[in-house]
Order: C-alpha cells, then sequence, then structure tokens
C-alpha cells in the first residue's frame, strides 16, 4: 500500500513539472511560430515588442543558452534565446576558454562556423576534412580566425596559461551541437577487455 502511495505521489509530481516545463516551452514555441510567419520584418518588430532590447543581447548578463564546462564556458545567442534572430539566418556563441582548457570534439550538423579568438595568444584549433582524409591544425592568436566547415569534425583549445576569448558565428539559426565523446558514450557500446 505504502509502495503504491509513493508511486502516485512521484507520478503526480513529475507530471506537474513535466506540465510546467512544457507550458513555458510551449509558450517559447507560439512565440517562434508566431516570429516565423511574420511575412515582414516590420510586422517581426511589432510581435517581438517594443523598445530596442528585443534587439540586444548581453551575453555577459545571459542566463539563457549558457553551456559551461571544464574547460571553459559558451554563451549562445540563438532564436530560442535571442527571438530577434528569427529568420535572420545566423546564430552566434561567445566562448570563454580556460587557461589550458579544451572544448571537445564535436560537430555542427546544420552549419558552417566562423571562429575568430578575440583574446588570448595560443589558441590552436583542428577540424578533420573528410574530402582529403586529413586534420587541419590552426594555430591562432587574438584577431586571427578560421573556419570550421558544415558537419566538420572539430575542437579548440587554449595552449596559454591566461584565459582566451572567442566568437563564432554560424549561417543558420540553429546550428546544433554534437559532441563526440558524449554522443560515443550514450550509444552504450560495450567492449569486452581480454
Amino acid at each position: 500500500m505504502m509502495a503504491k502511495t509513493l508511486i502516485i505521489v512521484a507520478v503526480l509530481l513529475l507530471s506537474t513539472t513535466t506540465t510546467t516545463t512544457f507550458s513555458a516551452s510551449l509558450a517559447s514555441i507560439q512565440k517562434l511560430r508566431k516570429l516565423k510567419s511574420d511575412p515582414t520584418e516590420s510586422q517581426r518588430l511589432l510581435d517581438l515588442g517594443a523598445g530596442t532590447n528585443v534587439y540586444k543581447l548581453d551575453f555577459l548578463a545571459s542566463t539563457h543558452g549558457v553551456v559551461a564546462g571544464p574547460g571553459g564556458k559558451e554563451i549562445q545567442a540563438s532564436i530560442y534565446d535571442f527571438p530577434a534572430l528569427t529568420a535572420q539566418g545566423t546564430a552566434m556563441i561567445v566562448g570563454f576558454l580556460k587557461p589550458c582548457g579544451f572544448i571537445l570534439p564535436h560537430v555542427h550538423p546544420r552549419a558552417t562556423s566562423m571562429f575568430v579568438v578575440t583574446e588570448g595568444d595560443n589558441v590552436q584549433t583542428g577540424f578533420y576534412n573528410d574530402h582529403t582524409g586529413r586534420f587541419v591544425i590552426t594555430p591562432l592568436k587574438q584577431y586571427q580566425g578560421t573556419v570550421f566547415p558544415q558537419g566538420a569534425l572539430h575542437f579548440e583549445q587554449n595552449l596559454s596559461c591566461k584565459q582566451a576569448v572567442f566568437v563564432a558565428g554560424y549561417n543558420n539559426v540553429d546550428p546544433g551541437k554534437s559532441d563526440l565523446f558524449k554522443n560515443v558514450i550514450s550509444i552504450g557500446i560495450r567492449t569486452k577487455v581480454s
């Protein structure tokens, strides 16, 4: 009897949490659908709301689209956290690489990325060129950049003992990010070691 009661309470709590989360997501999705269906930029501006703040994203104050890991932090500007980008065909990330920080190999399946170091003197990037079968390594200093072709497996690494900052622009409002190691682990492949 007690076990059944606990299960019912757990299901009710989960359904309440799921509903609340889904409702918030649903409101965001409905707003994006409305913005995407607007026939003109003028109508989109009206639907975004009054004031210039709808066209302003303060990356340092942003609480949306923040991805932090042991190597650093990325703050994303995409239609999901910055609706003014809707129908603009672009997205962006500002990233902070810790000293000796490393962003794990990943791909952006839906976008080419232009990567520029804005602070730092020893950032190394690399991507696998599937057409030539070779790995392209590019060392970068402040105000130098490189490009990662759409779908190319790539990484960024700060070889310095000081923080590095970068900006990455994308030619798609939803570039996506697929981390190689996380994906391999999530597949659940088991290997037998003899």
